[in-house]
């Protein structure tokens, strides 16, 4: 990549002053406007270059993915051979310098890379699934939840009405067979008789 030389604009010593003795008024004044006119064309270049770094923090923001889906840990772009590790340090770099340079000449105190590290972390961590921020049964709801489940668990277990039908005709043949049997024991006997009836 080539380098860019550094605007004459940026340069502090482009008005050449003249301060030699015996000035005139008019001199002064004259200098006076080229000192004001050279620093309001370093503010309109201060201008712009800080509109230029605002535009790219939000396009450092808008560049990485952001968590909306259950999704393994997201990734950035990195150069070949470069750790996923790596390449987001050096977004959290970046993005730390670009906003420290938007907040002044005196920076931002750190807030920047300590932004830029927990847009990282929440941007490289995915998001939680349904299961995970389900929360649980509060106190009074758990022996209700415990009851239902109870009732669940008797219900799977107990016969079903089908099984009752079937059930139902087998033990009527059993009770008729029995009760047959047990009338036919009842019954008295005849003797067998013996000899003709004179």
């Amino acid at each position: 990549m080539e380098s860019i030389p550094k605007p004459e604009v940026l340069d502090p010593d482009r008005v050449l002053r003249d301060d030699r003795e015996g000035m005139s008024a008019a001199e002064h004044r004259s200098q006076a406007q080229l000192l004001d006119a050279a620093l309001h064309q370093s503010c309109a270049y201060a201008d712009q270059l800080w509109t230029a770094l605002d535009a790219v923090r939000h396009y450092l923001y808008s560049s990485v993915p952001a968590p909306a889906a259950p999704v393994p840990a997201l990734t950035v772009a990195s150069h070949p051979g470069q750790t996923q590790d790596r390449a987001w340090q050096e977004w959290i770099d970046t993005s730390a310098a670009v906003t420290s340079v938007l907040c002044g000449p005196h920076g931002d105190s750190g807030f920047g890379r300590e932004r830029a590290e927990q847009e990282a972390q929440r941007r490289r961590t995915p998001a939680p699934t349904l299961a995970d921020v389900t929360a649980p049964p509060l106190p009074e709801q758990t022996q209700q939840v415990r009851e239902a489940a109870e009732r669940r668990r008797l219900k799977a277990t107990a016969p079903t009405q089908t099984e009752d039908r079937r059930r139902s005709p087998a033990r009527m043949v059993a009770t008729a067979v029995l009760v047959a049997l047990a009338m036919r024991g009842l019954r008295p006997r005849r003797r067998a008789t013996t000899g003709l009836a004179l």
